[in-house]
């Protein structure tokens, strides 16, 4: 259970960061007339789509701290809504390193999104191992039985 609250910790770190780096760009982008992607079929659309995408990676990196903190409790609807989320995140790490993969200059997203995706699978994994589910099952002992 350590280890899988350990990569939901790394998680929330992980999407933080990604989320004050494309605030920054979003910011720089603007401050500087910045062309949009090809795809984007204007300026709003890109500004849009790059608030979106920090607004998606604030809320995962909270997300991932609630959990982190609801699993160190044993609470069993925690670990199944961890096991959801980290499941659909495994598809969402590969969507973005996809949407980051522009080829120009060092780019760090693709990176970073197949790293989120794998670190997602290991701690989906991790939490359907016999001994989360037992952790889970049970709860943290607060007071001695009598």
């Amino acid at each position: 259970m350590r280890y899988a609250c350990g990569l939901l910790w790394l998680q929330a770190g992980l999407w933080a960061l990604a989320a004050l780096g494309i605030g920054g760009l979003w910011i720089a982008g603007m401050a500087t007339n910045w062309l949009p992607p090809a795809w984007a079929h204007s300026r709003l659309v890109w500004l849009i789509a790059e608030g979106s995408c920090i607004i998606v990676a604030a809320c995962l990196s909270a997300g991932s701290v609630a959990l982190t903190t609801a699993l160190a409790r044993g609470r069993a609807a925690a670990r199944v809504a961890a096991v959801v989320l980290e499941s659909i995140m495994v598809p969402f790490g590969w969507l973005f390193a996809t949407y980051t993969a522009n080829g120009e200059g060092v780019n760090p997203g693709p990176l970073a999104g197949l790293v989120g995706s794998a670190l997602s699978l290991a701690a989906a994994v991790g939490l359907l191992s016999r001994q989360a589910r037992r952790f889970a099952g049970r709860g943290r002992q607060t007071a001695a039985p009598r």
